[in-house]
């Protein structure tokens, strides 16, 4: 009996270890076809956005007002999906197709550069189709235009389109030929001369950019990251195909292996043990993903509220990124990351160790140091320590040099974050500070005082006249001499003079920018009298609606009449822009006088080459954005370039903002820009 009770527990045991062998055998098949078939859907998606991105280049190319915004979303989707294939199932089981996929991330990102190049061209050529198929609407307001001409220029922009349409570069050769003959036509008529050189200065656009534009989008279409990623997934169904062989295999197997199921037990218990060992490891793991910031590698905002709270006397660091968000947009997400990877290694590379300090990354560009003050820290030299140490670093990404500039606020006082934020805040409002230690004077009241003395600063200089103009040289490239100066505004305060700018959000909360703008303008039309200097004077669009300010405008035209002509007005071109019909007036209001015109921070805004050469201006000012790197930044010396060219047809003086260094205004002057103004030449002083 009680050897029968024993083969009992034997074979109940044997039966429980089949039934036992089988749930596992099924819950691994289950698993290993839903993790193949995410694989597998995954690469079939990836087929998917590839094919919508190629799309999305050339709906952009077809259509001459369909941009590329929805490319944006594209490329992260399919970072996405690469981000997913890296996973360590796909790489531990099937190492090789994970290669070629590695293959293909390579490909796509050298495709993706190739569209953000393309996306320059682009923009450049829709532009010049855009503007020469307006110019081909006003042609036959010309009746005295020669048939002949009239006929080239219908066979040219014909070609061009057609060219740019089908992407064939052997239009080019007509186009070239008949650029030629229209550039040997000259005509005596001011309004046709005008029309025939800006009609040439968009026919130049288009032959220098159409080349690039038809190489880079050759580049895009014949890329080889499509080949490489079907060849990844014929590899990966092929690799499946064999594993699910080797599976059915196994489980006709298991039914003769019934009677061997006290090893299958021993084996169980073996897999159970692994297994145990895995979720062991596993489970440390997402303990340590859950308080770690999974792109720097640094503790995240969960861990810090943890820390903090057994810091017995802390002293802590809150770090921010100036001016994150341009790196972001201009270069896109690759460099932020890249950016936020970096600054978090060279933090934790040049702090004392000896302190043993902790790093966190608090969210978006906010870093943060938590020390336990064992021994008294120097606040102030602390901050200019890690200020200092990040000025002399260069960060270099893709050939592109990059110098990252911090913020810093220093606290001791709980709570930490708030209160390192609050003096993180005080230091951005301080132009000369990149670092402060907080102190109870930081809080919501204190910063109502600084706007109310603020506020009075301002009312008692405007009561004074202490609102006056400095004056910044404006230089010929070619001579080195001044041409004329631009007059900006500083308030003198205590026998110092200080810049307008913070004042300037008080000043519209008082209604008192109005007066700001006058008195500099007549300030520095009185010096232009006194002085016989041709002198610009900044105005805003809110300026030229302001009736009260355009009659001001008439009073200065009839007091100081004989001098309007050293009178140069800069307009913001993104405020001008938001009504045409109002600037156009004013310009020829104050032509009429004898002022010149000049439009400021020119190159932002799609419809530059459209509205603006219509206007009757003297200067363009290029934007300081695509000055301040022209020495290294390719593209922004091909959109210049393009500037200059129309510019020069059109008769427009051209004027280079931001020159901040030598290298700056060499390469201003090779490209041919007129004339160059920045820090590099002369600052802005209160005399000539």
């Amino acid at each position: 009996m009680k050897q029968f009770s024993r083969k009992i527990v034997f074979v109940a045991l044997l039966g429980f270890g089949a039934i036992g062998l089988a749930l596992f055998f099924n819950s691994y098949t289950k698993d290993f076809f839903q993790k193949n078939s995410a694989i597998l859907t995954s690469l079939h998606t990836l087929q998917t956005y590839e094919t919508l991105l190629d799309y999305e280049v050339l709906e952009s190319s077809f259509f001459l007002y369909k941009n590329l915004d929805s490319f944006m979303q594209t490329q992260k989707d399919i970072e996405k999906q690469l981000q997913f294939l890296k996973n360590i199932y796909f790489r531990k089981h099937h190492p090789k197709i994970f290669h070629i996929v590695l293959q293909y991330q390579n490909s796509i990102e050298k495709k993706i550069g190739y569209i953000y190049e393309f996306a320059s061209f682009n923009s450049l050529i829709k532009n010049s189709t855009i503007y020469l198929a307006t110019l081909l609407t006003q042609i036959y307001d010309y009746p005295t235009l020669p048939k002949e001409y009239k006929k080239l220029v219908i066979d040219t922009i014909s070609s061009i389109f057609l060219a740019k349409n089908s992407f064939d570069k052997d239009y080019l050769q007509d186009i070239l030929a008949n650029y030629k003959q229209l550039s040997a036509y000259q005509f005596t008529n001011k309004k046709i001369e005008q029309f025939h050189n800006i009609l040439i200065a968009n026919l130049k656009i288009f032959t220098e950019s159409f080349p690039y534009y038809t190489e880079y989008l050759h580049k895009i279409l014949h890329s080889p990251s499509k080949k490489i990623l079907k060849k990844a997934i014929a590899s990966f169904i092929a690799s499946t195909d064999h594993e699910i062989a080797r599976l059915n295999i196994i489980y006709f197997l298991l039914i003769g292996l019934y009677i061997f199921s006290l090893g299958l037990i021993v084996y169980l218990m073996y897999v159970i043990d692994k297994e145990n060992r895995i979720l062991k490891k596993l489970k440390k793991q997402l303990e340590i993903q859950a308080i770690s910031d999974p792109l720097t590698g640094l503790f995240n905002r969960k861990a810090f509220e943890q820390h903090a709270e057994f810091i017995h006397k802390p002293f802590f660091a809150l770090v921010n990124i100036q001016n994150f968000k341009q790196y972001n947009d201009f270069y896109g997400t690759k460099m932020g990351d890249y950016i936020l990877q970096e600054t978090a290694h060279y933090l934790r590379s040049i702090v004392d160790t000896r302190l043993h300090p902790a790093f966190y990354r608090i969210g978006g560009d906010d870093f943060g140091i938590l020390i336990e003050e064992r021994t008294p820290i120097d606040a102030e030299a602390f901050g200019k320590y890690i200020y200092d140490a990040f000025v002399k670093k260069k960060f270099v990404y893709k050939n592109i040099e990059l110098s990252i500039t911090v913020n810093i606020g220093l606290t001791r006082q709980r709570p930490l974050l708030e209160t390192a934020d609050m003096a993180l805040k005080t230091v951005r409002n301080i132009i000369t500070r990149h670092y402060m230690l907080y102190k109870e004077n930081f809080g919501f009241f204190e910063k109502i005082e600084q706007n109310i003395q603020k506020s009075i600063i301002l009312q008692k200089a405007l009561q004074e006249h202490n609102i006056v103009p400095f004056f910044q040289p404006i230089i010929d490239n070619t001579t080195g001499k001044i041409v004329k100066y631009e007059a900006l505004a500083r308030l003198k305060r205590d026998g110092l003079y200080e810049s307008i700018f913070s004042y300037l959000p008080i000043a519209k909360e008082m209604k008192r920018y109005e007066d700001i703008s006058k008195a500099v303008i007549e300030q520095s039309f009185a010096k232009a009298k006194k002085c016989k200097k041709s002198i610009s004077v900044n105005i805003s669009m809110s300026d030229v609606e302001n009736n009260t300010t355009l009659h001001f405008f008439g009073e200065l035209f009839e007091r100081y009449h004989d001098i309007l002509p050293l009178i140069t007005f800069e307009i913001l071109e993104s405020e001008a822009l938001q009504d045409y019909e109002a600037i156009k007036n004013f310009i020829s209001i104050v032509k009429a006088k004898g002022c010149s015109i000049a439009i400021d921070d020119f190159g932002s805004g799609y419809s530059n080459f459209i509205h603006i050469l219509k206007l009757d201006i003297d200067f363009i000012k290029i934007d300081g954005s695509l000055i301040k790197d022209i020495h290294k930044d390719k593209t922004a010396q091909i959109i210049v370039k393009s500037i200059i060219d129309i510019a020069k047809e059109a008769g427009i003086v051209t004027i280079a903002e931001f020159v901040h260094s030598k290298e700056v205004y060499k390469k201003v002057q090779e490209l041919g820009i007129d004339y160059s103004q920045g820090f590099y030449l002369a600052k802005p002083q209160p005399t000539f």
